[in-house]
């Protein structure tokens, strides 16, 4: 498997469909609440169906990475890790950019990633 940007994003019920036992058979029910209602992840309590919703979002996740990691050689393997490292680091500061660090920096402009913070 050639890791490419062209096939590294795909959706989750994709992924599950090629990797693991099955899909969300929830998504596109939720994904139409949601577009109808975008507070709907705000309400509480939440509805019993986005709590199903969730569950089996994340059910297959350790038979998706069993398996992903098996098709993929040791080269291959670290790659990803760090791709996928760099691109949580990235969706952090997106989402910490108002954060300073010590001089008024912000935290992604002083280099450093959320997981370092969390260390200390």
């Amino acid at each position: 498997m050639e890791l490419t940007d062209t096939n590294m994003r795909k959706g989750l019920n994709k992924i599950l469909a090629e990797y693991a036992s099955g899909i969300n058979n929830l998504k596109e029910g939720v994904k139409q609440k949601y577009i109808a209602d975008p507070n709907y992840w705000k309400r509480r309590p939440l509805e019993a169906d986005a709590i199903r919703y969730a569950a089996e979002d994340v059910a297959h996740l350790l038979e998706v990475e069993r398996e992903m990691s098996s098709r993929l050689g040791t080269v291959q393997r670290k790659e990803v890790l760090v791709r996928s490292r760099q691109a949580a680091d990235s969706q952090r500061c997106q989402r910490l950019s108002d954060l300073t660090v010590e001089g008024g920096e912000d935290i992604c402009e002083a280099g450093l990633s959320f997981s370092y913070l969390l260390c200390f």
